[in-house]
């Protein structure tokens, strides 16, 4: 008589969603001897459960993902999902029905979105779906909502920060509405209030009965889950509660960090062994924690927060001695040089397009050599901005930037010797890589510096040990096959190598596991110990309490400045969007849970030291310490205007090229239907190209010039914009009408000089040229301007119709279309990283390094093209375009 395994019996009883049973998938281009990225692994997860899956960075839990939906077939063991019926991904027929189970997030946003803009990108999983337009609107409408995108619906992905399109990402997955929620890091690039938010939704999500797999570094984020399963080198270690994962031993073998809420989790068991917290969300934790004080009648709490409030009143460290840092003052000591100075800083992108956007408004503060600041700020506050400022990529459209002591924007000033001095390590740096392997991506800073023989390999060495890459056995590996930490590691040691004295690390520990995140922060206090000075960007409170100041970006203004005590306890403004640190939330919380307002003087809220000082107080009569030193205000000396100063950086052309885009702004033109417009522009181009009298198309210039600022709110400025970037082809064209001699040209010479003629045929076909192209680059624009892509493309579909009628692949040519669309802007944005990573390291296309950065361009470009082309292919079969199509043709 055959019985049933426990895991059949939960199939049975349709409680079990997804069954792994000694699963195991090595990759193809590891070595044989190399292990396996899973090996034998076997877990459950049941219908409506909430799991969080952890591990290190190469523990294989995003591999774990792919073998789940299908990506990557595993070589040994069995997966099973449970949807009517058993499916295995193993089959190619069963890959429609598993992904209309699991919506995916992959671990990259970029490798998702697959739009050109983001109300598009949202609804494709919805269409691919085959749902009626009003459901599509309901879903797109409650995605974007859920994720605080509403008001950037129109705008282009390529437009978007990092934040921004890891919530892109995550809203065309919950557009799917699927039943089981697969997401890898989702919060990884996200600021403090937007992961907040994400965790909130997955919580109601899971309440309304969702299956929910979350891939996080995050033990807080973690410990909302009902279940905890944790991966180590392919292996899983740990399958239980997130209460049995706090306290276990091995946590920091598995290559967790010990972080702030867990020391402190643990510092509390330790006095209070009776005290088990169930999560450790820091104001439940608070909460559970009064509970207990109360209900064991701690003595004297009262008198004990009366003893803090007047230890405050005599040291001088209560809220009130505490100054604001105002936009005149600066942070150091009149003997310091200072390592940057900013005076009235604007920055503005496109500025004098439709598509100007402030970056930074109004930025004033210096900065003394061998201090540590640390930037915090939401998602598009300015952060990655400011950085670029200090390493000369971008200048100011107003106001002035010294760095080391040299204004940025003096022409007499050679930016590549000076970013060599202030090195930037760019966000999302893996995307900035461009060398082949990995010991010459460490090397090309130093190379520019003019390093070469045994200096140049010492150098190289010593920057690779110090990111945890031996160099022995990582020099000659291909960039392209290291893991996603590996590549940040790799990022920061070619900013290392250059050994400069400012140091601009944009984002250094996002989607890092704590044993990167550990090893950043040890690397920051190195460089702090040797004088050098540390910027970093970061959504870490944390790691922000570990600087020596704190400065809040809000919207593109510098909103407070001051030391982590200053800043998070004595300036903390709600209006930032973003949250306290763990400590401070948890000190705050037990506050007001006891009554006991003042329980936690000054610094002590900020390391779970200081807290279990406090606490053991408790048991004493002692009062913990809470001096501290506060940072010296000096007064800025005005930075002077150079004689010749530089307009750009060059840059901003990889902005520029990716203008005659949708306009999101009311107008007549904006509300007329997107067929008819598209009809009106195609009759208007063949009539400007047809009719054969320059006058004609100069009027229809001035007609369209007229018609755009009338009636769609587009300014001829916007409109005629293309024909900068043209001007060398114009150029071009106009020399070749005039030089070269036209044997039927019988008409008036006009001027002649040698074998140069200038006839009235000649001048004829220049004004033809230049007034055809400029009232074909301004129609074209107008229609862009006032029409969304998205419609675009349907009014497109609907002209082509008829043809599709005759057996012609319409929808297939037109998803094509649309992608092509997208693509361009992708490889435009590609390429302004690379070259972003080469100007931030001291690279250039000026001189002898010209034809070599050129070089070093096109080759990682090509190859990028070709892996995004994967990517894509990959993010589309996710939100079934491929699947859908297979199985439409095979019914």
């Amino acid at each position: 008589m055959n019985t049933l395994s426990p895991l059949d019996c939960l199939a049975e009883n349709g409680k079990a969603r997804i069954v792994l049973r000694d699963l195991s998938y090595q990759y193809a281009y590891v070595p044989a001897e190399s292990a396996a990225a899973l090996q034998h692994v076997s877990f459950t997860i049941l219908d409506g459960e909430y799991v969080a899956i952890l591990g290190a960075n190469g523990s294989g839990k995003s591999t774990l993902i792919k073998c789940i939906n299908g990506l990557c077939i595993p070589e040994a063991g069995q997966v099973t999902i449970y949807g009517d019926g058993p499916l295995d991904p193993a089959r190619p027929e069963d890959i429609y029905p598993i992904r209309q189970i699991i919506g995916t997030l992959l671990q990259n946003p970029d490798d998702q979105i697959v739009g050109t803009v983001v109300e598009e990108d949202v609804a494709f999983g919805p269409e691919n779906q085959g749902l009626p337009p009003e459901e599509r609107n309901r879903r797109l409408n409650k995605a974007l909502q859920d994720t605080g995108l509403q008001r950037l619906r129109a705008r282009p992905p390529q437009f978007l920060s990092g934040g921004e399109r890891q919530r892109l990402a995550l809203a065309g997955v919950l557009a799917m509405e699927t039943p089981v929620l697969a997401l890898d890091e989702a919060a990884s690039m996200l600021d403090e209030g937007s992961r907040h938010a994400l965790m909130d939704l997955l919580d109601e999500l899971w309440r309304q009965g969702k299956t929910i797999l979350h891939i996080t570094h995050n033990i807080e984020e973690a410990s909302r889950a009902q279940r905890c399963i944790v991966l180590h080198q392919g292996r899983l270690v740990f399958n239980g509660s997130p209460q049995e994962l706090f306290v276990h031993p091995e946590l920091e073998r598995w290559g967790f960090r010990i972080n702030s809420a867990l020391e402190t989790v643990r510092r509390l068991r330790r006095r209070f062994p009776d005290f088990e917290p169930l999560t450790l969300q820091a104001e439940a934790v608070a909460a559970s924690f009064a509970a207990y004080l109360t209900a064991q009648k701690k003595p004297d709490l009262a008198a004990i927060s009366q003893r803090r409030a007047a230890a405050d009143d005599e040291t001088g460290t209560g809220p009130a001695s505490h100054q604001a840092v105002t936009p005149q003052m600066a942070y150091g000591t009149m003997d310091h040089d200072c390592a940057v100075q900013c005076q009235n800083v604007h920055h503005t992108y496109l500025a004098g397009t439709a598509f100007a956007a402030a970056g930074l408004e109004d930025i004033t503060f210096a900065l003394p050599r061998g201090c540590n600041l640390a930037l915090i700020g939401p998602s598009g506050s300015g952060k990655s901005t400011l950085l670029r400022h200090l390493n000369a990529i971008l200048l100011p459209t107003s106001g002035q930037v010294a760095v080391l002591g040299q204004n940025t924007r003096d022409a007499t000033i050679d930016l590549r010797t000076l970013r060599r001095r202030a090195v930037l390590a760019v966000q999302n740096p893996e995307s900035a890589q461009f060398e082949t392997y990995v010991a010459d991506e460490v090397a090309y800073g130093p190379r520019n510096s003019g390093l070469t023989g045994k200096a140049l390999v010492e150098r190289v060495r010593r920057a690779m040990e110090m990111v945890g890459l031996p160099y022995d056995k990582y020099r000659d590996r291909l960039v392209r096959q290291l893991s996603g930490g590996e590549k940040r590691r790799l990022a920061l040691a070619g900013v290392l190598a250059l050994e400069g004295e400012l140091f601009l690390l944009d984002e250094p520990v996002a989607a890092l596991d704590g044993e990167g995140q550990a090893r950043v922060a040890e690397l920051i206090s190195q460089l702090k110990q040797q004088g050098k000075t540390v910027i970093s960007s970061t959504h870490s409170m944390e790691d922000a309490c570990t600087h020596d100041l704190v400065g809040v970006l809000y919207e593109g203004k510098l909103v407070a400045l001051g030391s982590p005590e200053e800043v998070f306890i004595h300036q903390w403004s709600p209006e930032w969007k973003l949250f306290q640190p763990w400590t401070v939330r948890f000190c705050r919380g037990l506050e007001t849970a006891l009554g006991m307002p003042g329980l936690f003087p000054g610094k002590t809220a900020l390391t779970a030291s200081g807290i279990d000082s406090v606490l053991g107080s408790l048991s004493t009569a002692e009062t913990a310490s809470s001096s501290t030193s506060p940072a010296q205000l000096i007064n800025m000396k005005p930075l002077c205007q150079p004689q010749r100063q530089r307009r750009t950086t060059g840059i901003e052309f990889f902005r520029n090229v990716n203008l005659g885009l949708f306009i999101d702004i009311p107008s007549v033109l904006r509300n007329l239907s997107a067929g008819l417009k598209l009809a009106a522009t195609i009759i208007i181009l063949f009539a400007v190209i047809l009719v054969p009298a320059w006058h004609f198309s100069l009027v229809m210039l001035g007609v369209i010039l007229l018609v755009g600022k009338t009636l769609g709110n587009v300014g001829p400025k916007h409109l005629l914009r293309g024909l900068v970037p043209a001007a060398l082809y114009i150029l071009f064209m106009v020399l070749v009408q005039v030089l070269f001699p036209w044997s039927q040209d019988t008409s008036q010479v006009l001027w002649q000089w040698g074998f140069i003629v200038l006839s009235v045929q000649k001048m004829t076909n220049v004004l033809m040229l230049i007034s055809r192209l400029a009232a074909l680059m301004a129609l074209l624009a107008l229609y862009s301007a006032v029409t969304p892509m998205v419609e675009s493309i349907r009014a497109v579909k609907g002209l082509l119709a008829p043809l599709g009628k005759r057996g012609l692949p319409i929808q297939d040519f037109m998803l094509i279309f649309g992608i092509a669309l997208r693509f361009v802007p992708l490889l435009v944005e590609e390429a302004e990283r690379i070259v972003i990573g080469q100007l931030s390291r001291g690279g250039g296309y000026h001189g002898q390094n010209k034809m070599r950065a050129g070089i070093v361009l096109v080759v990682p470009l090509f190859l990028r093209a070709l892996e995004r082309s994967e990517v894509l292919a990959t993010a589309m079969e996710l939100r079934l375009f491929s699947a859908r199509r297979t199985d439409m043709l095979r019914k």
